[in-house]
This record gives C-alpha cells, structure tokens and sequence, in this order.
C-alpha cells in the first residue's frame, strides 16, 4: 500500500505541475514562438531584426555616437510602454486560478454514475484532438520521470509485483530443456516423513548424508548440490596447538562427521574421471565487524574440501529478501569475506557455480571461474575498499556466459518457474516441461523423491538410481515439523530452500538476466495506450464506462504481450504504465465534470428571475 501511495503521490504532483504550470506556460510562450515563426515565414525576419543591427553596426563604425544615443533614448521609451511586470502579474494569476481550479474539483468531486452517459453514437473528432496534444504530454512526461526514478524502492517493489503476478500467471509454464541444453533437475527431500524415521534429530545426520551424496555419484549425477548445513560444532572451537594436523582427525569428531569427512577427502582420488559428477556444499557468512567484510562460518570440512578440489567445492546460498514482504527475489552472484590472516577473498554463489561447472568441464571450471573474477576481488577486508563495480557488461566463465545487470550489481533476479506442489501418494513430485512426461522419450524437467528410499534401497535397486541419472540432484530438506525449517516464501508461494535453488540455477541457465524494454519503446507504448484510452474516453463522454473499458481494453492489450516477451527474458512493466494512464483519465473525467457543472450553474438564472420568452421578447423581471 505503501507503494502505490508514493506512485500516487508523484503522479499527483506531476499532474499538477503539467496543469498548473507547464500548460500555462505554454500558452505564454506558444504565442511569441509563432509570431516569430510567422515573421521568419513571410520574411519580415531581415526587417525586424537583421537591418537594425546592421544599421547600428555601420554608425559604430562611423563614429556617429550621437545618432547611437538618440537610438538607445527611443529603445528605452518603447520598452516603458511595455509592462513587463503587468505581463509576469497576469502569468502568476493565471496559476493561481489553476491551483484553484483542482482544488475546486477536488472539493466538489462526487462519485460518478456508473451508468451515466451511455454511448450517444457519435464520435467528436474536435474534443479528440484538443485532449491527444495534452494527455500526451503528461501521459509521455510522467513516463519519462518514473524511468529516472525506477531504482527507488517503491516504483522496484510496485514493479517486483508486476513480476510476480506475471510468474504466477506462467508458473508450470517452462521452456524446453532442448532449447539452451539445460538438464533436469531431481530433489532427494528429507521430508517430515524422513526425519521422522530419523526421530527427529537437532542436525541432519551426517553418516546419513554421506550415504545419499554416495547414491548421487554412483546413478551418476550431473552434479549435486548438498543444501545442508555443515557447521564446526562449539565444542570443536580449540587452540591452535590442538588444531588437527591432518584432515578427519577421529579425535576431534563424532563418528557419524568422521564417516562424510573421510568420503569428501578421499573424494578426488576413488573418482577421478570425468564421470564422477563434482559436488557443491554450502556455508554461511558470519558478520561480526559492520566494517569488515564478513568471515565463514567454519566447518569439519574445511581441510577435506581443500584436499578434494576441484571436485568437490564451497559455495554460498545467500539471497536477498524483499523488506515490505519478505519474498526472495533475486540471488548474490559472489560474495566478499575475510579470512582468519586478514586476506579478502570471494566464495561463489551456488547458481553461479552450479552454471559454471555445468557449461565447462569439471578440471577446467576452476580456472575459468578465478580468471574471470580477478577484477572483482575485494582488494582488502574493509567494506569500503571494495573491488571492481559490477556494471552492465557481459560475464564470460569459459563456455558460461551471462549478461550483468549493472542497476541490480551483484543480485540478480529469479525468475521462478516450478512451484513446489503437493506430492503424490509416494511423496514424489513431478513437473513437466512440455506436454505429458514419460520415462524415456519425454523425461521431467523435475522431479523430487523422499530421501528415505534412497537410504533403504540405493545399493539394492538399480531403478532407482536410474531416476536421478545425469540429473542436478539437490539434497536438502523440506521438514518443518518444529515450524522452523528451511522454508521461504517466494512469488510462486512457500517452498523449501532446496527448490529456490532449483529456480534460480534454471534462470541462470535459461537467460542469465532480464533484458528491462527501453525508454523509446516504453514511450511509444505509453503513446499508443493514450491514444486509444483518448479515443474511447471521448467516445463515451468521458463516463466512468469510458474509463472501465479503456482500462480493460489496456490490460487485454498489454499482458498478452508481457507474458509472451518474458519467454525470451524480455520485461516490460505493465503496472506502472497501465497506473499513470488510468491516474490520468480519472484526473481528467473529474475535471471534465466539474468544469460541465460550472458551465450550467453560470447559463442558470439567478434565483427570483423569470426567463426571457422568445414569443414575446420580455425581458426577466425580478419578483417583488
């Protein structure tokens, strides 16, 4: 609500000072500007102008100064006779009275009849062409200052809304995998029934962990991504003389961590081909100095994943929520921290790794990844010395390539387009790309599968591991038994932090960001939606039908062609044009009105007179 009142009270504004000032101010100057047209027309120009100059310039030169003096005594009393104050007085009333006119209709506004001025069957071409120049004008203008003011908050969160309604609209609606060669996606979920079998533990089991990470490789996947938390415990927080020497030190951890530490170390040498899909695990930034660049959070598995790259890797699942309602938008490409020795250094987002590494090889992703950040890492761990600004560029990871959005910098928005349904009796969920899925020529774009099957029957049953096979397979957990699980809310409703991975990994590899419509064909858009809001508005004498149809009219025209450009990762904001159009002719239908009830209250006569009588030709007496 917040929003629209702030859209409202710029276009009032606006509104105001194109009635109360601009057009006035045209009136005022458009007469001058023509006489001189006019007199440059027909040649008066050389008379007027060009022959005194060079008149005066021929006495300069012949020292004729008195002649000079004379000239300038005759100027000065021609300029008396014109009253430039009187003329500045007259402009300034003339605001004024404008000022009072929308206060009067303001004031006196009632609420319309919904079926007053029917249709009449007739179309006034002069009252069309007095309103176009006028409501073009405006319409154009307040185009032109929202674009300027398009990265305040308020007009981004009235256009995010515009957007969600849109995906909500489109949602199930996905394009083929084939078109940009994007693979499917497939979720081992450690649902509510998962976790109960497991009773309920404080932290996911890690020895459970590993053996679904373990039936990932050997399907194979394509990648995996492990969206679970994998935190050093407090009471692993030792001195640096206690600090282990070596990797999985049985010492220092629980046997179910000792069990995943150990498969992450001895990772890179059991698979070392390029079959062996890489594997992604996630961590949390922790901000302690608000002057400093944050430090990662610590884990059991620092050392095993230095000794496993690149094979297995780091990176974070950081997005930014929007303040009014808490809905994730958009997604960090990066982000800054600081190590223990003070050194600034640059985690990836699991979006633009996952990208990264499904675009290139697994043996050559890193090299590609640090050589095309290298200019925008933070040159040290204070926030304000921050490395290269994103700007709106190309970024260019190997065979990855995406587009920049310079306004957002290093966010960048999802666009989801898989919901997270209700599932099946088999607590399986299933999205389909084009048309009916089946398990071979036409395979889901998505799938999710309970992870304790997984658990029970990967070892045993090849058909199973034939369901996640090539696939992005995310493991995380859809649990909320306690009402605190990972849970986020999202234009497409509620979905577990799992599938917000999935949508934004799939934007990024569909079109890596929105290309916003330009301002020319924003203009053009919104002359044309003036023009035809115009037509209709005068055709049906500008009722509130006229503004009912036109504002219908402008929907049917302009969503259709929203939803068909974002296919293409083109946005055009309809919300914001469609406001400025509407705000417009309801202004002016009520200063239409207005101005009809001051005409007739001015031809009525006045209380105790008689009309003239045209048969008779008396004139009005006044009653006694």
């Amino acid at each position: 609500m917040s929003q629209l009142l702030y859209l409202f009270l710029i276009l009032l504004i606006a509104h105001i000072f194109g009635q109360c000032v601009l057009i006035p101010l045209g009136e005022k100057i458009w007469p001058p500007i023509r006489s001189f047209s006019d007199r440059v027309r027909k040649k008066e120009f050389w008379d007027k102008i060009w022959l005194p100059i060079k008149s005066f310039w021929n006495r300069v030169r012949k020292r004729e100064f008195g002649a000079i003096w004379n000239d300038i005594k005759v100027l000065y009393q021609q300029r008396q006779n014109y009253h430039f104050q009187k003329s500045v007085k007259e402009w300034l009333t003339k605001v004024w009275h404008s000022f009072k006119k929308i206060w009067h209709s303001f004031k006196k506004a009632c609420i319309v009849k919904l079926w007053n001025h029917v249709v009449k069957g007739n179309f006034d071409k002069c009252e069309f062409y007095r309103k176009i120049p006028t409501n073009l004008l405006m319409g154009v203008s307040a185009v032109i200052v929202l674009s300027f003011l398009h990265d305040t908050t308020p007009l981004m969160d009235i256009e995010d809304a515009g957007m969600d309604w849109v995906m909500k609209v489109r949602q199930g609606d996905i394009s083929p995998k084939q078109e940009r060669s994007i693979p499917p996606f497939a979720i081992l979920d450690i649902d509510n029934e998962t976790y109960k079998e497991w009773g309920y533990p404080p932290i996911t089991p890690r020895d459970y962990l590993k053996n679904l990470i373990d039936a990932a490789v050997k399907a194979p996947a394509r990648l995996i991504v492990v969206d679970v938390e994998l935190p050093l415990r407090n009471t692993l927080v030792l001195n640096e003389q206690d600090k282990p020497k070596e990797p999985c030190d049985k010492k220092l951890l629980s046997q179910d961590e000792l069990v995943l530490c150990e498969f992450i170390r001895d990772y890179k040498e059991k698979c070392c081909t390029q079959t062996c899909p890489p594997i992604i695990l996630v961590r949390t930034l922790l901000k302690s100095d608000p002057k400093k660049q944050p430090q990662l959070r610590k884990s059991f598995l620092d050392d095993a994943v230095e000794k496993s790259k690149p094979y297995v890797w780091w990176a974070t699942p950081l997005y930014s929520a929007s303040g009014y309602d808490d809905v994730l938008r958009r997604w960090y490409l990066w982000k800054s921290y600081c190590t223990e020795e003070n050194t600034p250094q640059m985690i990836p987002s699991v979006e633009l790794l996952a990208a990264t590494l499904i675009r290139n090889t697994t043996l050559t992703a890193e090299e590609h990844l640090t050589s095309s950040l290298k200019d925008y890492q933070p040159k040290s761990c204070s926030v304000d010395k921050s490395s290269k600004k994103i700007g709106e560029e190309t970024l260019i990871i190997g065979n990855f390539t995406m587009k920049v959005d310079a306004k957002q910098g290093i966010m960048q928005r999802i666009m989801y387009s898989m919901p997270w349904t209700e599932p099946t009796s088999l607590g399986t969920r299933i999205l389909c790309d084009r048309g009916n899925c089946d398990a071979t020529t036409n395979q889901p774009i998505f799938q999710s599968f309970p992870a304790a099957g997984y658990l029970k029957n990967a070892n045993g049953n090849p058909s199973i591991l034939k369901n996640i096979e090539g696939k992005v397979v995310i493991i995380g957990g859809s649990h909320d038994v306690s009402g605190e699980g990972d849970i986020h809310r999202t234009p497409l409703g509620k979905m577990p932090g799992m599938m917000v991975i999935v949508n934004a990994i799939h934007s990024l590899l569909q079109f890596s960001t929105l290309e916003q419509v330009g301002i020319i064909w924003k203009v053009s858009i919104e002359a044309f939606l003036i023009i035809v809001m115009t037509f209709l508005f005068v055709w049906f004498s500008g009722s509130f039908v006229g503004i009912l149809i036109s504002g219908i009219l402008t929907v049917v025209l302009i969503l259709p062609v929203t939803i068909f450009l974002l296919k293409f990762g083109i946005w055009l904001d309809f919300a914001i044009p469609l406001l400025v159009v509407q705000f417009h002719h309801i202004t002016v239908a009520f200063e239409d009105s207005n101005e009809k009830k001051r005409n007739q209250c001015n031809h009525e006569p006045a209380e105790g007179t008689q009309q003239l009588l045209p048969e008779t030709g008396s004139l009005p007496v006044t009653k006694p």
